[in-house]
């Protein structure tokens, strides 16, 4: 429950910098003929000719703007149990986050097909993603021990298939749109 809550008050953080950003942002000035400095000419808004003494109304400056648009990412959990990963396939959206969290008996280790390699994700192999993580690959580069969790941000489309690679009969799949 307290994940939800963070995600929820991450989008209510992002929408509020969104409005006060667009909010604050310069807006240009357009002359028009019997305005100045915010103020109206009634004579001029009446017809009048220049010629006549004017009486001055005061116009709010402040433009009005479209609603921002915000795009949530979300959360999936997929549970690794003795029985293998629940669900076994999920589809989500480009930026959305899938967390492995380990509910069986025993490490697992998620990562990429194809086994024992990893390379289908990002096209680099075990041994070279795993010496110096960076977080752009989809491989834990290790055993999560029970009541663990992992998590990867899927930041590509496609279909990832993905297995434990400490018992590489497990598989699952993640579908990324």
């Amino acid at each position: 429950m307290s994940k939800k809550l963070y995600i929820l008050g991450g989008i209510v953080i992002v929408v509020l910098v969104t409005f006060v950003v667009v909010k604050n942002s310069g807006t240009s000035a357009t002359v028009v003929p019997g305005v100045q400095n915010g103020t109206v000419s009634q004579n001029n808004l009446n017809g009048a000719d220049a010629n006549t003494p004017a009486t001055d109304k005061t116009v709010d400056p402040t433009p009005v703007l479209p609603p921002a648009t915000v795009t949530a990412t979300i959360t999936v959990t997929v549970d690794y149990t003795d029985s293998g990963f629940s669900p076994n396939a999920v589809t989500i959206n480009r930026g959305d986050t899938v967390v492995f969290e380990n509910k069986s008996s025993s490490s697992f280790w998620p990562a990429s097909n194809n086994h024992p390699t990893h390379t289908l994700y990002d096209g680099t192999s075990l041994q070279q993603h795993c010496a110096s993580p960076t977080g752009d690959t989809f491989d834990a580069c290790g055993g999560i021990p029970p009541g663990g969790s992992w998590s990867f941000t899927f930041n590509k489309s496609g279909t990832w298939n993905y297995h434990n690679h400490l018992r590489a009969s497990d598989t699952g799949t993640i579908i990324v749109q």
